[in-house]
């Protein structure tokens, strides 16, 4: 789970995920940055008249604004089936340590 999956260290953990071959879920502020993660980026290079396409390509992204750390959790495991988060990487701060921690550990 990658919280501020927008933010510039977040659009980074997406791009790894995507080249370790793991499922990138992660939280925003709106729809419109959820599809940015999620959707096809298309960069113009003036000077050279190149264009070239990133895919973010995240798997899920969760608007916070819209629900509540629980129930972003609660969504991420019906759709994972109940499987615990391998890694989490939050750029957002403390506020979400004692609930998220919860669910990223193995048994």
């Amino acid at each position: 789970m990658i919280y501020a999956g927008a933010s510039g260290v977040g659009t980074a953990a997406i791009q790894l995920a995507n080249w370790f071959e793991a499922k990138a879920f992660f939280t925003c502020s709106s729809q419109e940055k959820i599809d940015f993660c999620l959707k096809f980026l298309t960069y113009f290079k003036a000077e050279k008249r190149e264009f070239f396409v990133i895919r973010l390509g995240a798997k899920q992204g969760f608007n916070y604004k819209k629900m509540k750390n629980d129930e972003i959790l609660d969504n991420y495991m019906k759709i994972e089936k109940g499987k615990l988060m391998d890694v989490i990487l939050d750029c957002v701060g403390p506020q979400n340590a004692e609930l998220v921690y919860g669910f990223s550990f193995k048994n």
